[in-house]
């Protein structure tokens, strides 16, 4: 999942008077951090609209929680600034695209977790551009 910026070029022209777009890349990388951990909270809480699992799958991992298991695509979940981007995933995890938008021919329902911790991060992200554009951290 890539963060993107609408009037980026602008943004970037406003930002670039500071030092190697500093206040660019610590505003991708709070907004990052707040994608993160929205991202992982989606999985450890659940999100209302996911199928339940199985009687068979809750019966072989011993719980009925989704998403969660060994703990490693949770853990996996971070962002990178790369150039005037900010991408936030489950890197090094395969089956993470599986989970967020489901296999059909696999029986793995979609259960996304990225998509709605962006929607719904919207406005937290939007005021960290708002103060870096002020020059405020």
């Amino acid at each position: 999942m890539k963060i993107s910026v609408k009037g980026r070029t602008k943004l970037i022209a406003t930002l670039e008077g500071y030092t190697s777009k500093t206040r660019l890349h610590l505003a991708l990388d709070k907004a990052g951090t707040i994608v993160e951990a929205a991202a992982k909270e989606n999985i450890s809480r659940g999100m209302p609209d996911w199928k339940p699992l199985k009687p068979g799958t809750i019966k072989k991992k011993g719980s009925s929680k989704p998403l969660v298991d060994t703990g490693i695509m949770l853990n996996s979940i971070t962002h990178k600034i790369e150039g005037d981007y900010c991408k936030v995933g489950a890197f090094g995890i395969a089956y993470a695209v599986y989970q967020e938008f489901g296999a059909p021919k696999a029986n793995i329902p979609p259960r996304p977790f990225l998509r709605p911790a962006l929607l719904e991060s919207k406005k937290k992200i939007n005021a960290v551009f708002q103060k870096a554009v002020k020059g405020r951290p």
